[in-house]
């Protein structure tokens, strides 16, 4: 404790990690005093903020929401006041953090948002859903993604009118995810006119058919997909509509990856694709009909998607309940590239 008055900066930067280490709440007093000193450096004022959330008390909650709140603190010293005002999570505060959103730093308004996230208190809405507006796009991204964790479906108008006017595909992919983590039908034709349009980036339109899996089915994101007029425009140029039927999973995913896998015209890229779209949308799956899926695709011992499906179910474990022998997994990690692929295929090919 004494430490903590050295006049050697690099001890008191030490002592005061080590009291944030140790969780010791006998050095409350002390180290809001030094949050309060403003004379003291700010590396070590923003480990003081640091150290008073790992002890995690309340009484410090009055320092650090006057820290916040002071304009002309350090911008790094409020950030870090508002990152453990969030994490102590003391509902009582939202009303001190409310006013930041109008700040005048960008990185300010945005740190109040992360704070209010993780205080998760419904008050909070209002004030989230007005900073939808702000005028710096990272703002505006946090406060989608705010929302979505909050779950409040008093914002399902305002997302539904940023994902309509909004250009910027950042913030309309947050604001799509936002909406299918609420879960209101309401949002359903939002998201479909999202997942429609091409003047949206792929990324917002995958989020939206994410969405409306969420709100609805599996199947009918799958059909809303099919439907989508870029969707056919797309097997020209990527893999990225595959990669979407991957996300949303269920049978009609599946059925629809299956056709693109065992259509022998169908063009390299896009067959690969499909292929690795079943990590997505297998995942899920009963081991019975994960096999039946496997089993239906014949694969090519010279390529490589056995070995990174396989890689892939094992890291998620459902490869391990499959195993009949220990030829899978000492194949993987073979060094000798051709005998790891065929180890795979040999072992996706049992009947």
């Amino acid at each position: 404790m004494q430490d903590l008055s050295s006049r050697n900066s690099r001890v008191r930067w030490q002592a005061i990690h080590v009291i944030g280490q140790l969780g010791n709440p006998k050095a409350i007093q002390a180290l809001q005093g030094i949050l309060r000193d403003k004379n003291e450096r700010t590396k070590i004022r923003v480990t003081t903020a640091w150290a008073l959330g790992e002890i995690g008390d309340g009484q410090s909650v009055e320092t650090l929401v006057k820290t916040a709140r002071d304009a002309s603190e350090h911008e790094a010293i409020r950030l870090q006041a508002l990152g453990v005002l969030g994490d102590i999570g003391d509902g009582q505060v939202v009303e001190e953090i409310l006013p930041l959103l109008h700040d005048r730093a960008s990185e300010v308004r945005r740190g109040a948002i992360i704070a209010l996230r993780g205080l998760g208190h419904a008050r909070a809405v209002a004030g989230l859903v007005r900073a939808l507006q702000d005028r710096r796009e990272p703002v505006r991204e946090e406060a989608a993604w705010a929302l979505g964790w909050l779950g409040d479906a008093r914002a399902v108008p305002a997302l539904l009118l940023a994902l309509q006017r909004e250009r910027q595909w950042v913030f309309t992919w947050h604001a799509a995810w936002a909406l299918g983590q609420i879960g209101d039908a309401r949002a359903t034709g939002g998201l479909l006119l999202a997942l429609q349009g091409e003047a949206l980036r792929f990324m917002t339109r995958e989020a939206a058919a994410e969405a409306l899996s969420h709100i609805h089915s599996a199947h009918e994101a799958t059909e809303a997909v099919l439907a989508a007029p870029w969707y056919r425009g797309e097997w020209g140029l990527g893999e990225q509509a595959v990669e979407t039927l991957g996300r949303i999973g269920g049978p009609s995913s599946i059925e629809t990856l299956l056709t693109i896998i065992c259509d022998p015209l169908q063009q390299r890229h896009l067959h690969r694709a499909a292929i690795l779209a079943l990590r997505h949308t297998c995942a899920t799956q009963t081991t019975e009909e994960l096999l039946n899926v496997l089993q239906a695709i014949h694969w090519d011992e010279q390529s490589d998607e056995p070995s990174l499906l396989t890689e892939h179910f094992v890291r998620i474990g459902v490869a391990d309940n499959l195993a009949q022998s220990q030829d899978l997994i000492q194949g993987l990690w073979n060094s000798h590239h051709n005998e790891r692929l065929q180890a795979a295929a040999r072992f996706w090919n049992r009947a």
